[in-house]
């Protein structure tokens, strides 16, 4: 029987095309998001161990522990390897971006920890927001003691470098007088963390202890305003040397501008 082309159904031939088509370039997109990022280390000289957030033995109750890793830089110079370390507080979304800052500032010579951790409730008094400081606290305590029973060398001082959006109470930190520097990236801007980030950079003890590194926009479209007005608002206080960088075309994942806030980290480290 010959075939008749007339009698052909192309509303549902044209239909399974343009629904493969969709599928293709959703599958085109999938495989662009997930091979950006190396999941391997491409520098030979750093070393990156990864542990079960059970190895910390901590009496934390309010912060779940999932993993941490620790990217080390090889180096028998022992002057090298005496440089603070980096300790990165990161929620899950946050995972593949802290791996690659982590590889970036471990490349530059320093050791950088990886905390994959959530915050269990939401600290909306003064009285769970201390608490979950002394929990902080103690983690950072119990991962030395964790490094030095597995005889695993790191150095005493250190630069927090906080992903994590909950509302913290920053003194204890900036206070700790083996924590050179408190890097908060994107912290909300909200009137707890504005009243407290105004007061630590209005105080001329306290001000060089603390950065803050801001996404210029929410999205790829949209910038954010309230960020403009606070900055309006620091600037007028003129506060001396206050430590705020702004990547201006940046969206809350740098995405693209990984190298970018590696840079901003990296000068605020040498600055000291």
């Amino acid at each position: 029987m010959a075939f008749d082309i007339f009698r052909v159904d192309w509303i549902l031939v044209d239909s399974i095309i343009i629904i493969l088509l969709i599928l293709l370039l959703i599958g085109v997109r999938i495989f662009k998001r997930v091979n950006r990022w190396r999941f391997t280390l491409s520098n030979e000289r750093l070393s990156r161990i990864i542990f079960k957030g059970s190895a910390i033995k901590a009496e934390i109750k309010n912060i779940l522990i999932k993993k941490f890793e620790l990217t080390k830089y090889l180096n028998e110079n022992k002057s090298a390897n005496s440089k603070p370390i980096i300790i990165i507080f990161k929620s899950r979304n946050r995972g593949k971006l802290s791996s690659a800052l982590a590889e970036g500032i471990s490349s530059y010579g320093m050791d950088v920890i990886n905390l994959s951790c959530k915050i269990l409730k939401k600290p909306k008094s003064n009285n769970s927001r201390v608490e979950i400081q002394k929990d902080i606290m103690k983690l950072i305590n119990s991962l030395y003691e964790f490094f030095n029973q597995n005889r695993i060398y790191i150095s005493t001082k250190y630069y927090i470098v906080n992903f994590i959006q909950a509302n913290l109470i920053y003194n204890p930190f900036i206070n700790d007088i083996n924590n050179n520097k408190l890097i908060l990236i994107n912290p909300k801007l909200n009137r707890f963390n504005k009243t407290q980030i105004l007061e630590i950079l209005n105080s001329n003890n306290l001000s060089s202890r603390l950065c803050l590194v801001y996404s210029g926009k929410i999205n790829r479209f949209l910038r954010k305003f309230s960020l403009k007005k606070f900055i309006e608002k620091i600037t007028s206080n003129n506060t001396s040397d206050w430590g705020v960088f702004i990547l201006q075309k940046a969206s809350n994942s740098f995405k693209y501008y990984e190298t970018i806030l590696l840079g901003t980290i990296i000068n605020i480290v040498e600055k000291k």
